[in-house]
């Protein structure tokens, strides 16, 4: 079940909502192009459905491990640049942005 934290002000969440539609915003472009590296090594067409090609599994398989990669790259990557930004020492940052350790000033 997923939980949220209620004692984070609500300005940090939004914050944090804005922060990760960003990554997914900056990884959009470089799944699509390697999706389409994919279906041409995978000869899977264009327009036809996935799952009616012999490699569809495979590609769909390779997608969905690309994408997840890609996104935690430039998840990794933005949450790096912004610590570099304010300044936070790379264990705040692996503290704030893989272990969900906030500052107190960012709680309720």
């Amino acid at each position: 079940m997923l939980q949220v934290n209620s004692n984070l002000k609500l300005k940090y969440s939004l914050i944090g909502i804005f922060f990760i539609w960003v990554c997914i915003a900056v990884s959009a472009y470089p799944v699509w192009a390697i999706a389409q590296v994919l279906a041409e090594v995978l000869n899977v067409p264009e327009g036809v459905p996935v799952r009616e090609q012999d490699n569809g599994w495979l590609w769909f398989v390779l997608f969905c491990v690309e994408g997840s990669a890609i996104f935690g790259l430039v998840y990794s990557l933005l949450g790096y640049i912004f610590s570099i930004a304010v300044g936070w020492s790379f264990t705040k940052y692996i503290a704030v942005f893989f272990k969900s350790k906030y500052p107190p000033t960012w709680c309720k």
